[in-house]
């Protein structure tokens, strides 16, 4: 029985992560490859001097990214001062996916200020664990 429900999990993952559909814009969050007024673009890799960083990994037609974007949304609203926000669609970059070896969406990696992975987390995560994370990581 649990290689079934493995293999069930996989699958969904998979389903999850290779599905061809499109939308999934989250307002106010920048995207990797976009431009934001007054802020340079930055490289998924690197973090602004001085301020960590979260990186939110999404692809269209993933489900659990609905929920985990409307956190980061949130978090970004009451914590953009201190920190850099990025969302990195999958399915039009990537590139940063593979650096980051992400297997699954939605995956929320947080940096430090110098860059360093503090924390990542894969699938569905409460706003007080990455306000937490993001907190330790300043």
């Amino acid at each position: 029985m649990g290689v079934r429900r493995n293999l069930a999990v996989l699958l969904v993952i998979t389903c999850a992560t290779t599905l061809p559909v499109t939308g999934c814009n989250l307002p106010g969050i920048q995207r990797s490859g976009e431009k934001s007024p007054g802020q340079e673009l930055s490289q998924p890799s690197e973090t602004p001097i001085g301020k960590p960083k979260l990186i939110f990994f999404t692809q269209p037609g993933c489900p659990p990214c609905g929920p985990v974007g409307v956190l980061v949304k949130e978090l970004s609203k009451e914590m953009g001062d201190t920190v850099f926000f990025e969302t990195v669609d999958i399915s039009e970059n990537f590139e940063p996916a593979e650096r980051y070896n992400i297997q699954a969406t939605p995956t929320v990696v947080i940096l430090d200020a110098q860059g360093n992975e503090v924390k990542r987390f894969v699938g569905i995560v409460e706003k007080d664990e990455l306000k937490s994370a993001l907190e330790s990581a300043m």
